[in-house]
């Protein structure tokens, strides 16, 4: 199954630099028994709640991502399973159910996923997904 990861291009410059995609949330304090994690997605279609409540304009001129990993290659888990690592599971529902996203698609890695892993990484352009050469 292939999985997407949504994010912007600076933040795509810095998993290039770091070699990963690294967990989420890098900066807050965790609540109980809460894990960082990788978010990912089973939709092709870009996942409104990787930047919640951003603009779709400001989103357009930051250049949405979109990094595909086939399942098989990495350790993802259902996140609806495993909720109970993911913070404020029903605040997080509330959220994607509010702007039309289903949490049924989400995914999780506990674990930094290596550049190596990555399938392809494309940029939204001229409303379609163009692949970015990465040399």
């Amino acid at each position: 199954m292939k999985l997407y990861h949504y994010t912007i291009a600076d933040r795509l410059v810095k998993i290039l630099i770091n070699g990963y995609l690294k967990l989420t949330p890098e900066n807050y304090p965790l609540l109980e028994n809460e894990k960082k994690a990788v978010w990912l997605s089973n939709s092709d279609k870009w996942c409104k709640t990787a930047f919640y409540g951003y603009p779709d304009a400001a989103l357009d001129n930051a250049g949405r991502i979109r990094i595909t990993i086939d399942s098989a290659n990495i350790k993802a888990e259902y996140a609806e399973a495993v909720q109970h690592y993911l913070g404020d599971w029903e605040s997080l529902v509330w959220s994607a159910m509010e702007i039309g996203v289903s949490y049924k698609t989400w995914y999780v890695s506990f674990e930094v996923i290596p550049l190596n892993k990555v399938e392809s990484i494309e940029l939204w352009k001229d409303d379609k997904w163009v692949k970015v050469p990465i040399i």
